[in-house]
């Protein structure tokens, strides 16, 4: 279920089809989950009608209502550090490529040095680990150590690629 509005700047589209393309929504009425209820008003219009049947899927844009990654599995998209805490409701920077300090949190997987990849912790609200080897093509490479890893809980550098 979607309330008013919080489709708003996201992404609507068809699937098994053409008919509608990934497109961006300009607003919503609410969407009851399961039910034929709702409205999306789109940008521009959809280029052919839709197929009675169809199914229609939609989400929200991935850079509103961001959160910090919780110490527990991904809870959405990873889209950026933010080096400042925001208020609810805020707009905000978060960096999203390039040389970054995060906090560091060797407890789960340690960094081994300069090049070796980091992710999204799993046990530290907001921080990063290292990957283990057999890891690394399972979870969220968010970049690369730039070296000297920092201590534990402490700023580490690393050049960030979530672009």
């Amino acid at each position: 279920s979607m309330a008013v509005n919080a489709l708003k700047e996201g992404f609507v589209y068809t699937s098994g089809t053409k008919e509608l393309p990934l497109v961006r929504v300009r607003d919503n009425t609410k969407i009851t989950l399961s039910a034929t209820t709702g409205t999306i008003t789109l940008y521009n219009p959809i280029p052919t009608a839709i197929v009675a049947g169809s199914t229609i899927s939609y989400f929200k844009n991935p850079w509103r209502d961001v959160i910090a990654k919780p110490a527990s599995a991904n809870t959405a998209m990873l889209t950026g550090v933010c080096k400042i805490a925001l208020a609810v409701n805020a707009f905000g920077w978060l960096q999203t490529s390039g040389p970054c300090s995060v906090i560091y949190d060797a407890s789960t997987t340690a960094i081994a040095g300069v090049g070796d990849p980091v992710g999204p912790d799993q046990a530290v609200v907001g921080a990063v680990s290292g990957l283990a080897d057999s890891a690394v093509d399972t979870d969220n490479i968010i970049g690369t150590c730039l070296g000297p890893v920092a201590g534990d809980t402490e700023q580490t550098s690393i050049f960030l690629r979530l672009e």
